[in-house]
């Protein structure tokens, strides 16, 4: 989780806009929010956004699932319906055209099973082309392992051969 969060600073700018899915209780989505311009946490279970939005009551929550993309997008218009009384001007000119995320966090912890690394990799690509992010910032236990055992090609490139040198007598 630390190392998720340390990317916020290096990923997030201020005027972006955020969404987190499988933001669990909001930790993370209310450093999020602190760094963000706009930011959404997005998770399956109700009765953890609940607890969420009891929590932080300052950031947007909603129940919502990951792989219905259009719903995502629909939970961006009604941030900006609820937020609209507290929306500056430049934001509110933007309104009518924002469509999307500049940034998106993705805690997908619970697809960790045999299949949890084919449905991490679908998710993220759908994410990637429904929601066109400048950024997509993944914390996902199957992927790790992955990437643990992964090595730049460059790393097999065969390496210079040392010539042995023979004296002559």
């Amino acid at each position: 989780v630390q190392e998720y969060r340390q990317t916020i600073p290096l990923t997030v700018q201020s005027n972006d806009f955020v969404l987190e899915a499988g933001c669990h209780f909001g930790t993370t989505t209310a450093i999020l929010y602190e760094h963000a311009r706009h930011c959404i946490g997005v998770d399956v279970g109700g009765k953890i956004i609940r607890e969420a939005q009891r929590k932080y009551p300052h950031v947007f929550f909603r129940e919502g699932n990951a792989w219905k993309t259009a719903e995502l997008l629909r939970l961006q218009q009604e941030y900006w319906q609820t937020n609209k009384e507290t929306i500056s001007h430049d934001d509110n000119h933007d309104v009518g055209r924002i469509i999307g995320f500049d940034v998106l966090y993705v805690d997908v912890g619970g697809l960790s099973g045999s299949d949890g690394l084919l449905d991490t990799l679908m998710l993220v690509s759908s994410l990637q082309h429904a929601l066109e992010p400048r950024c997509i910032v993944i914390k996902s236990l199957c992927l790790q392992r992955l990437a643990a055992r992964l090595q730049p090609y460059w790393k097999w490139q065969k390496r210079p051969q040392m010539h042995s040198q023979t004296s002559s007598a």
